[in-house]
């Protein structure tokens, strides 16, 4: 439930923020510090098949979004009503695009040791438009919620888990991509070998 409340409010601060690199950066510093804490966030677990990840994780993220929803609904700012507007406007296609490269980028994010790869993925899929399902979750409910924007949460948890888990599959322990690492090892191998000639 901390996870979805952290995120709640960071998304509230980037809908309030005159510049938008600056609220981005502060959802950074916000997913960083629940990466840290360890609190669970599902889309920091989607696609890495921990126990809990959608029958505990999941609902009590979107608890702690539903009690901050209505909590800073009196204090909703105007941009959090055009992103909505952006998201409800979305075709089907584009909500499935978006949510899953955003999944991709949060399970780089919250796998990558390097703290700047964290707070970069975060600006990337804000600024770049691409849909975090808790933080649109908490968007839409503060906006007021409808079917329509159920199925739009709904769809973008799935999305979401979809993109980390081929992430996932791309990634080592340390949240790099295997086939960088491959490219790495093959040039290194190839230097040696030319190093071993010319001796």
């Amino acid at each position: 439930m901390i996870a979805g409340v952290l995120i709640s409010i960071a998304m509230f601060f980037f809908g309030a923020a005159d510049n938008r690199f600056f609220g981005a950066a502060i959802f950074g510093f916000a997913l960083l510090f629940i990466k840290e804490q360890s609190f669970a966030l599902f889309t920091g677990r989607a696609g890495t098949g921990m126990k809990g990840t959608w029958y505990k994780t999941l609902p009590l993220n979107l608890l702690g979004v539903t009690v901050m929803a209505f909590a800073l609904m009196p204090l909703c700012p105007d941009s959090l009503y055009i992103i909505a507007d952006n998201i409800t406007s979305e075709s089907i296609f584009s909500l499935v695009v978006r949510g899953m490269v955003c999944g991709a980028l949060l399970r780089v994010a919250c796998t990558t040791k390097e703290k700047l790869i964290t707070i970069g993925c975060v600006i990337v899929f804000l600024i770049s438009g691409f849909y975090h399902s808790i933080a649109a979750s908490f968007t839409l409910i503060t906006t007021g919620i409808t079917l329509q924007k159920a199925g739009i949460i709904a769809l973008l948890v799935v999305t979401n888990a979809i993109g980390a888990k081929l992430a996932q599959l791309l990634m080592n322990a340390d949240g790099e991509m295997k086939s960088l690492l491959k490219l790495e090892s093959y040039i290194g191998n190839i230097g040696k070998s030319r190093t071993k000639k010319n001796d």
